[in-house]
């Protein structure tokens, strides 16, 4: 780390010094490694002793950063570093106020999005955010006295701020702290320094009683697996899979269900859906299996995540199904809704979809974690055609008693008059052991659409 209070010239010679002999150590082995040096900025945190320390300005990351530089092109190391123009922006943020929600606010104005990513960064437009709003970047990295209130005064961690002010001190003078231990106590507050003490754990009775009341269960303990049919849209469909896998897990968490886990080093909750659905597709039903310990009754499951589940997730149906009953095994076909009213002419939407299905083969170039391959998406078409749409999502009604049997939903299409209601395309996509296709996919290939004309496309899966 660089950057850090009291840093100098020597401090960072050091990081080259110690990772060198690193690469000294593998070489005598005759390992020839590669030794990767990873080097992050220094960023000032809340409720620490250094809250009140300045972060050193853009200009000298920047000039620390061509020092070590400089320095690994001397030797065999690679150097790996973070933006200074995001550390600054991480510094800023870190210790800033309720003034900076007009910065974020600015800031998406001007096009920022996915910032966390160096290819999506743009440090001038939050600059220009800053600049619109007033606001100053170095008034929030600037030192700030004990006396000054800080936007996170008001929270009560139970620690001291004189304390943590007393170690900010301690810190720049080099001195270390000792640990808390028997009448030695350094009052940070947390404690009173006569009852409450900490004590150590004997390092062989590691297993607690938790884990043993675990692997107990899992052997004698009553399964039960309920199927849960829910919906995914409004700005929920732009999160992953793997967030909605930790979504769920979190709501089964605050809904006190008494999850199963698996075996193993690392138990996993059995929280199993049926399909991954793309990023930004809604959708009417999707179905996830959770399985308990000891039973419940399906509707309660039901009411206690509908109550915790944030908005854009709602459980449609809720119902029992044998252990051994896979939702991977319920359909391999699924329905999507494309709106596409704004984008082509109809008549246009049409031919293009007429010519494509003549083909026999229709290849796309796709890439999946990394790799690129050519895929045949013609026989992955079971039917694409023009259709008028649905005026909401809700007129479509879905049975659940379908999918706990194994079959496919029933889905009621409610037509309602052409002018209030858009027209689009029915896709209907097949799932085969050779390979799958989104709906996006399909979409830029027959119809032509790409970059954002496509992601204007709105698309509901319906079955």
């Amino acid at each position: 780390m660089m950057g850090l209070p009291t840093e100098k010239e020597e401090d960072l010679r050091g990081i080259i010094e110690l990772s060198k002999k690193v690469f000294s150590i593998g070489e005598r082995q005759k390992l020839h490694p590669g030794v990767n040096v990873s080097v992050s900025t220094f960023v000032p945190k809340p409720h620490t002793p250094f809250q009140w320390e300045s972060q050193i300005s853009l200009e000298e990351m920047e000039e620390r950063l061509r020092f070590l530089k400089g320095e690994v092109k001397k030797s065999r190391l690679h150097l790996k570093w973070q933006d200074p123009h995001l550390s600054y922006l991480e510094g800023v943020f870190s210790v800033g106020d309720r003034n900076l929600s007009k910065v974020l606010v600015e800031a998406h104005r001007l096009g920022c999005r996915f910032d966390g990513w160096s290819d999506q960064f743009s440090y001038p437009k939050w600059r220009e955010a800053f600049s619109r709003v007033g606001l100053e970047m170095d008034f929030y990295t600037r030192k700030k006295r004990f006396e000054e209130p800080l936007p996170w005064s008001f929270i009560e961690t139970g620690v001291d701020p004189g304390f943590l002010w007393g170690e900010y001190q301690r810190g720049l003078g080099g001195e270390v702290s000792p640990p808390c231990s028997g009448r030695d106590c350094q009052r940070c507050g947390v404690c009173n320094g006569d009852e409450i003490r900490v004590r150590g754990g004997d390092p062989a009775k590691v297993e607690t009683f938790g884990r043993k009341e675990r692997r107990g269960i899992h052997k004698k303990g009553i399964k039960q697996k309920i199927r849960l049919g829910f919906s995914k849209g409004g700005e929920l469909r732009f999160i992953s899979h793997l967030e909605l896998a930790h979504l769920f897990y979190r709501a089964s968490k605050r809904a006190e269900l008494p999850l199963s886990y698996s075996e193993g080093f690392h138990p996993m909750p059995r929280i199993i859906f049926a399909k991954a659905l793309p990023v930004g597709i809604e959708s009417l039903m999707e179905v996830v299996d959770i399985e308990l310990e000891g039973r419940m009754n399906p509707l309660e499951v039901k009411e206690r995540l509908r109550r915790v589940l944030p908005q854009g997730i709602e459980i449609v149906e809720a119902g029992e199904v044998p252990l051994s009953s896979s939702s991977s095994l319920l359909s391999h076909r699924s329905v999507y809704w494309i709106s596409l009213d704004h984008l082509l002419s109809r008549e246009e939407a049409t031919t293009r979809v007429k010519n494509a299905l003549e083909e026999i083969e229709l290849f796309i170039d796709q890439e999946r974690k990394g790799r690129k391959r050519r895929v045949d998406i013609r026989p992955l078409i079971e039917r694409m055609a023009v259709k008028v749409s649905f005026q909401d999502m809700a007129t479509a009604k879905v049975g659940l008693g379908d999918l706990t049997a194994g079959s496919n939903p029933a889905i009621e299409e409610v037509r309602t008059p052409e002018e209030k209601n858009p027209w689009g395309i029915e896709l209907v996509l097949r799932s085969v052991a050779e390979g799958t296709a989104k709906p996006s996919e399909v979409v830029e290939a027959i119809l032509g659409l790409k970059g954002e004309p496509l992601s204007q496309c709105r698309i509901v899966k319906v079955e």
